[in-house]
């Protein structure tokens, strides 16, 4: 009977620290889709990079232009905003005039949040769409064995055997 009271309370903490682990992986507020790439003045897009990382989304641009995203699955948009595609570089002369540079290209990155109902990111130039990525779905599940939980559990396991058994307790199994 003394035993089983520790044991009992060695298993209502594995079974707490095991549900909490598997509410927080599963739980996706914070992940983003990280999007990189180059709007060329061609209508012509370069790719640079993609991830799925933790962060926060970007904020609607609220300036409507030719250019526009939409982030696709199952054959809806989950998510459409403008960007904020600019050709010229606006920057200030040693005597402070401001002067505009042409460029060709636009470097954009969006934060977008997380979904993984995303199938494919498309860009537009008006209605005409001039670039699409498709999004590779992740290799690992959303619900991973918590290894460390358990390793926690088990040492505590073994550390509570090892002390009663120095108290000269004897196991019955």
């Amino acid at each position: 009977m003394k035993i089983i009271l520790p044991l009992t309370f060695l298993s209502m903490i594995f079974v707490s620290l095991f549900s909490a682990s598997l509410s927080a992986q599963t739980f996706v507020e914070g992940k983003i889709f990280y999007f990189r790439f180059n709007v060329n003045k061609n209508n012509t897009v370069t790719w640079i990079n993609y991830e799925v990382a933790s962060g926060v989304p970007t904020s609607s641009t609220k300036v409507q232009n030719d250019y526009t995203f939409k982030l696709v699955g199952g054959n809806k948009i989950i998510s459409e905003d403008y960007l904020p595609v600019i050709f010229t570089l606006s920057i200030s002369t040693i005597e402070g005039i401001p002067v505009d540079v042409p460029r060709d290209t636009s470097e954009q990155t969006l934060r977008l949040q997380y979904t993984p109902d995303a199938d494919s990111f498309e860009v537009y130039h008006k209605s005409q769409k001039i670039f699409q990525f498709d999004i590779p779905k992740e290799e690992t599940p959303e619900r991973q064995i918590p290894w460390l939980y358990i390793g926690i559990v088990a040492a505590l396991a073994v550390a509570l055997i090892v002390y009663l058994i120095r108290k000269n307790y004897t196991l019955k199994l």
